[in-house]
């Protein structure tokens, strides 16, 4: 009873209200900057550590007493001990700053006891950065396409294109005849879902432009299938439901055979680089053999190596699953699909079930793309884990209270 008074006298005071606003400005802005850069570049990347730097150190207590608490201990497990581990491990093998350029991102996990004692609404501001995202993709293609700004004279896109954060091109080959592909895009796919969720139309049609002017055949396919799921089987009313199916039989008779059309010229053009992809494979294993060790601890999180595919030594491949195998081994491969699975408890509520299926198809389009082991990747397992904290506290009795975890 006194450690709710205690907590509640705090919640009301001056200071409480101003570390709060203080805490969602920085994490806001560090939001932005990890979902827009997230290769990062020059200026861009220091912002956004320093930005993370900056939270953790004002919050330093709150995020020692949150790990020290025996009630948090998976999670001090997962974000606290395991990447030292492969911090020490990794060192052995590679440079410490190719080593801590990689470890550095499960500090975005640390942010997680912030966003617990001060009840901040990171869903907001999650979501709130992949709209900028996908209205930026949307609004370029129409800039371009009705006569404003083009694609290759757009700053914003060249800036992220020259720093690799992006990939922009026009070409007839393109799907939707565009390819404003930022890294982070494959998260439009949760604005999506929960756009749908909340029959939110406008939001629904700007991510599924979004994912289309994207250009991927991932975020592409993805953006139809979910759409047409949702439309079919979540749409209470029969005669609506029946209605929509005959739209999408109508539209398919219409377009479809142009649709495949473009589906199949633009898998001949990317087929040099599915090759190129798919040799990279043997490419990582062949890696892992000259050390049998290698197997089970891994090269080291930031190790290179030689793939006669793309002609010379890379550090990382679209494959992230066999990327991580490569880097930390079968054993650290297998703590960190802990880290991933865990939010999946999202699909057991009805209220989080929207979330817990948008992240089922984000881990099936990072089957070839490089999202798991990044900035945005960690920024979205935050916000997972922070929506699984809040299901926990609103099955809790009045008994036990939310900050209980900073005992």
């Amino acid at each position: 009873m006194m450690e709710q008074s205690v907590q509640n006298t705090w919640r009301k005071s001056g200071l409480y209200s101003i570390m709060k606003i203080i805490n969602m400005g920085l994490i806001s802005i560090m939001s932005l900057f990890a979902i827009l850069t997230p290769a990062g570049s020059g200026t861009s990347v220091n912002f956004k550590v320093l930005l993370l730097g900056a939270i953790i150190l004002l919050n330093l207590f709150t995020i020692i007493g949150y790990f020290l608490n025996g009630e948090n201990l998976a999670n001090t497990l997962l974000f606290v001990f395991f990447p030292l581990v492969l911090l020490i491990i990794s060192s052995t093998q590679v440079e410490i700053s190719k080593v801590l350029a990689s470890d550095y991102v499960f500090l975005y996990m640390w942010v997680l006891p912030v966003l617990i004692r001060y009840n901040i609404n990171f869903q907001r501001i999650f979501l709130f950065a992949i709209k900028i995202t996908a209205a930026l993709i949307v609004i370029s293609a129409f800039l371009d396409k009705f006569g404003g700004v083009g694609v290759y004279s757009n700053p914003i896109l060249t800036f992220l294109d020259t720093s690799g954060n992006a990939q922009v091109s026009v070409s007839a080959n393109a799907i939707f005849g565009y390819v404003i592909f930022l890294n982070a895009s494959p998260l439009i796919l949760i604005l999506l879902v929960q756009s749908l969720s909340a029959k939110n139309f406008l939001y629904s049609v700007l991510a599924v432009l979004g994912l289309f002017f994207s250009g991927t055949r991932a975020n592409i396919y993805m953006a139809i299938v979910v759409t047409v799921l949702f439309l079919i089987f979540y749409v209470k009313s029969p005669v609506i439901r029946l209605g929509v199916i005959m739209i999408i039989a109508l539209v398919g008779l219409r377009f479809g055979s142009d649709f495949m059309q473009r589906v199949r010229s633009i898998n001949d053009a990317k087929i040099n680089g599915d090759s190129i992809r798919n040799e990279t494979v043997p490419a990582i294993f062949d890696s892992m053999r000259q050390n049998p060790l290698s197997y089970f601890v891994g090269n080291g999180l930031g190790s290179s190596y030689y793939s006669a595919a793309r002609g010379g030594v890379t550090q990382g491949s679209e494959w992230s699953y066999f990327e991580l195998v490569r880097q930390m081994g079968v054993a650290g491969a297998g703590v960190f699909a802990l880290i991933l699975l865990r939010p999946l408890q999202l699909l057991k509520s009805r209220e989080t079930m929207w979330l817990g299926w948008s992240y089922v198809g984000y881990l099936v389009i990072a089957v070839t793309e490089p999202f798991i082991f990044t900035s945005t990747g960690f920024l979205l397992y935050l916000f997972l884990y922070y929506e699984v904290y809040q299901i926990g506290v609103k099955t809790l009795t009045h008994s036990a209270p939310p900050l209980s975890v900073f005992r």
